[in-house]
């Protein structure tokens, strides 16, 4: 029942009334949160060629799991997210989209509602699940197992941390930069493994979508604020209490009024950064 709620043509013709109203309005900008299925990205990547700041993400449940999940007799309440996973050739061409730039970002949706005593509650009603699931500890290790290797590090940065700045005002004070206030560094082993499991992530919740999986590659270590994370593939200490800083944007409100340092992309029209990342189809296929 959970996908049968949300049809696909439904996300279509959502994704095409948003596009369709900013493009109207002159929006500055049009930012689509995960897109599932192709006939919904498609609107977007039209958008794109007529040269419309269109832009939108994924995230990596939508990427590697597909609408298999809900086939049990015994629906699992774990995979039930905002939006259902759609069927296998959906989830495989949204990796294909993100190697051509048409998804240009991969978030986590991360929700950690614990599966006992929460997710559970909706067992006979799936109207009471709460939605999403954790994501953010393996989506780098996960991107990163399925690109290809010599671009690996770069497809990386540019899908979580750099294009998002970029997106919403943050960059270069957030994301890899030399002027970043607190630059974290991430080194992964190329020839390691990890098996994914409730029993060993870091997340404060009691399962994982991707119990038992296989990724290959893993964390070495995570420097955060110049301090050590995480060594060796072990996780040493918690990053130091209220290390990070709020990182503030700046929005240019039409009526010519004011107000914090820094502009974004979506509030300018500044799309000069994107060269090789520009609207339209094929921009980059290395990744």
């Amino acid at each position: 029942m959970h996908g049968r709620t949300r049809p696909e043509l439904a996300e279509a013709e959502a994704t095409h009334r948003a596009i369709a109203l900013a493009e109207m309005a002159n929006a500055t900008g049009v930012f689509r949160p995960p897109v599932l299925q192709l006939t919904a990205l498609s609107e977007v990547i039209a958008a794109r060629d007529r040269g419309r700041p269109v832009f939108a993400e994924t995230c990596p449940h939508y990427l590697f799991l597909d609408s298999s999940v809900y086939d049990d007799d015994g629906f699992d309440t774990a995979n039930v997210s905002p939006r259902p996973l759609r069927k296998r050739p959906t989830s495989r061409g949204s990796l294909a989209r993100l190697r051509t730039d048409d998804l240009q970002v991969v978030s986590t949706d991360h929700c950690p509602f614990c599966l006992n005593g929460q997710k559970t509650v909706g067992e006979h009603d799936f109207s009471k699940i709460p939605n999403g699931g954790p994501g953010i500890e393996h989506r780098l290790q996960l991107l990163y197992s399925v690109v290809q290797p010599e671009t690996a590090a770069t497809a990386d940065v540019r899908y979580s941390p750099t294009t998002p700045a970029r997106l919403f005002g943050l960059y270069p004070r957030k994301a890899p930069s030399p002027s970043a206030r607190t630059p974290t560094w991430l080194v992964f082993d190329p020839n390691g493994h990890t098996t994914i499991s409730a029993d060993t992530h870091h997340m404060n919740v009691d399962y994982s979508l991707y119990e038992g999986w296989a990724a290959h590659r893993s964390v070495r270590t995570v420097i955060s604020a110049g301090r050590a994370v995480v060594e060796d593939g072990l996780f040493v200490r918690q990053a130091r209490p209220l290390a990070g800083s709020c990182v503030e944007k700046r929005v240019d409100c039409s009526d010519g009024k004011e107000t914090k340092v820094g502009t974004g992309a979506m509030a300018t029209k500044d799309w000069s950064w994107r060269s090789g990342f520009a609207a339209g189809r094929g921009a980059a296929k290395n990744v």
